[in-house]
């Protein structure tokens, strides 16, 4: 979360070294607007995942099952357990190597692309961050002396 803050702050200066124009209140914007979309996604991915998997129905009577528990006080646990237990019966093993790969190797591999998509397209370093600093602040000056 921190480095990903400090790097939206370090692209204000380079916002405004390109385009001319300080827009911090845009910029930070994006902050919370990425972690919205980023929850969407990564629901969307869940949803996607046990409807590829087959697994939105034992999903649906897990749930079923523990809503039972917890609203209908004649429904007891030795129910709610046999309950749980049939709907775990109808995984198959394929089902189980389906959502471990959807869980571990597809997030994986999509860390990996966004690493290497930051790595290959955000050039902004510790010395490229000072050379922008020190051209906005001589194009400070320079306003400055017009006023």
């Amino acid at each position: 979360y921190m480095l990903s803050t400090i790097g939206l702050m370090n692209t204000i200066e380079y916002n405004e070294y390109k385009f001319g124009k300080r827009q911090e209140a845009t910029i930070f914007s994006m902050r919370p607007l990425s972690a919205k979309l980023g929850s969407s996604l990564e629901q969307a991915f869940y949803y996607i995942s046990l409807m590829a998997t087959g697994l939105v129905s034992v999903f649906n009577n897990i749930s079923a099952a523990n809503n039972k528990l917890q609203f209908d006080t004649s429904y007891t646990k030795a129910q709610w357990e046999e309950d749980i237990a049939a709907a775990l019966g109808q995984v198959t093993t394929s089902q189980i190597w389906q959502l471990k790969i959807w869980a571990v190797i597809v997030p994986v591999a999509l860390l990996g692309v966004s690493l290497f998509l930051v790595w290959r397209c955000y050039h902004l370093d510790e010395n490229k961050y000072k050379e922008i600093c020190a051209e906005l602040d001589k194009r400070h000056a320079k306003a400055a002396k017009k006023k």
